[in-house]
């Protein structure tokens, strides 16, 4: 993955993702730590595209994330790498740039990427 290529914003918002699930003790960053990380980013799209698309209440959803984060199994110690999941995530959120002729993965990019994922049905 090109890292070089992500927009400050993103990159910011994976290295949150990557300090929410380190800090709560998950033993790998999944996309609902992402998705939690873009929702709280200062200055970010996420929130207010989703305010677009009718999701009435960004709380809401930050609460229902919360809870299903909260129902993680912990660990303590030792490196949190990205799971599985997420690296979907992220090389689809590089497709979804290219798509659209985009040099530089965003946060939207991120956000196309995590409703494709659940889409095709893939689980956390």
């Amino acid at each position: 993955m090109r890292f070089d290529k992500f927009t400050i914003k993103s990159r910011e918002a994976l290295v949150d993702a990557q300090e929410r699930a380190e800090q709560a003790g998950h033993p790998e960053v999944r996309p609902m730590h992402l998705l939690e990380a873009l929702l709280g980013q200062e200055g970010g799209v996420v929130a207010p595209i989703l305010q677009k698309m009718n999701i009435s209440s960004t709380q809401a959803l930050e609460a229902d994330i919360k809870r299903q984060l909260a129902r993680m199994p912990r660990v303590s110690g030792g490196q949190v790498d990205f799971s599985s999941a997420l690296t979907d995530v992220i090389r689809q959120a590089q497709k979804e740039a290219s798509n659209l002729k985009d040099e530089y993965t965003s946060t939207e990019h991120l956000l196309l990427a995590m409703v494709q994922s659940k889409r095709e049905g893939e689980r956390e």
